[in-house]
């Protein structure tokens, strides 16, 4: 575990030494981050519980020049494994460029944020250890979509879509993200923007329909009538609910752009939604993988925090309690959970002796 821990120790120094004021996380900071974690996620080996699967469907990807596979797989990652079929291990190389373009996206998307490093602190946890080196598709999805946050608040309308229904190729719940650009519609009455509202609607409904309604009866099946459950559910539900009432209670606190704020504050009510379906007799496996997509509210929360003056407190204990937040909630992940065995060792293709 100690790989683990040394990379949670480096985010940890580096977000104490960062203020507002001054930019630590300037471009060359921003590029070796992208290189570190691209071959810190790419080059993993034997790590995550879903690494056979992902295996397994490359070979029969391989196998079957994809013309089984082409119709049951969302198509950028079907794609992208096709790509390296004639490579023995070509796996190796569909998790590097999903590691890459995990990587580039976040940092991009941290970038914008006031303190990146505390940001990438939080995110390391659940979003960079759990989801990018356990759930590879969701990751690519949910990071390309952090990416279409950032176009959209340049002003970005169209690619922001693009960038939505390419996460959504990787994995259907990207579509999720979809809302995004729907509330950029609504920041004006001009009418481009009600022709961009009228644009979402069938962009939207035919995508819901193509990946989500249609592939319904699969997610029934896996997770529904299953009933399948997740030990460790609601405590990562309770995780987002948290930031989520510290972010709508001071809402005007947090100095966010106007379409970040609105994303942003749908997130954090979807938050209390995931933690309903917890309540009910609803697959909390299910409501589990789905709350993932809401992961971004707590690098927002966090990287604003120190900012907003909550409580008196000055900014750098702010930055104290916030970092050491994550340690727990790494270690009682490593130590404690129930599939934590996937991650442990770690093992790198690049680094064969750790």
């Amino acid at each position: 575990m100690i790989s683990y821990y040394l990379v949670y120790f480096f985010l940890a120094l580096k977000s104490l030494n960062e203020t507002s004021l001054i930019n630590t996380f300037k471009k060359s900071s921003q590029n070796i981050s992208i290189v570190f974690f691209s071959l810190f996620i790419g080059f993993r080996y034997q790590v995550g519980c879903d690494w056979d699967q992902y295996i397994k469907l490359f070979d029969i990807i391989r196998s079957t020049s994809g013309a089984v596979s082409m119709f049951r797989l969302e198509p950028g990652y079907f794609f992208l494994n096709f790509i390296f079929t004639p490579l023995e291990n070509g796996y190796i190389f569909v998790n590097l460029v999903c590691g890459i373009i995990f990587s580039y996206c976040l940092i991009k998307f941290c970038a914008t944020l006031p303190r990146p490093w505390l940001a990438l602190c939080i995110a390391y946890p659940n979003l960079i250890l759990v989801v990018s080196m356990g759930y590879t598709r969701q990751s690519v999805a949910i990071a390309i979509s952090l990416l279409a946050f950032v176009v959209l608040e340049k002003g970005k309308f169209y690619k922001s879509i693009l960038l939505i229904i390419l996460a959504s190729t990787f994995h259907r719940v990207g579509l999720f993200y979809l809302f995004a650009p729907f509330l950029y519609t609504l920041q004006s009455g001009r009418f481009n923007n009600f022709v961009k509202f009228l644009l979402t609607i069938p962009i939207g409904f035919y995508f819901v329909d193509q990946l989500i309604l249609q592939q319904f009866s699969s997610f029934q099946l896996s997770y529904l009538e299953q009933n399948l459950s997740s030990r460790g559910a609601f405590v990562r539900v309770i995780l987002l609910v948290i930031p989520s009432i510290i972010y709508l209670c001071n809402l005007n606190k947090f100095k966010l752009s106007k379409i970040y704020k609105k994303i942003f504050s749908v997130m954090a009510f979807t938050s209390f939604v995931a933690l309903i379906g917890l309540t009910n007799e609803f697959s909390s496996t299910a409501v589990d993988r789905l709350a993932l997509n809401l992961l971004p509210i707590q690098l927002v929360v966090a990287s604003y925090m120190p900012d907003t003056g909550i409580l008196k407190i000055d900014k750098f204990t702010w930055k104290i309690f916030i970092i050491l937040m994550a340690f727990p909630v790494m270690s009682v992940w490593l130590i404690y959970a129930i599939h934590s065995y996937c991650w442990i060792p770690y093992k790198n293709l690049l680094i064969p002796f750790i």
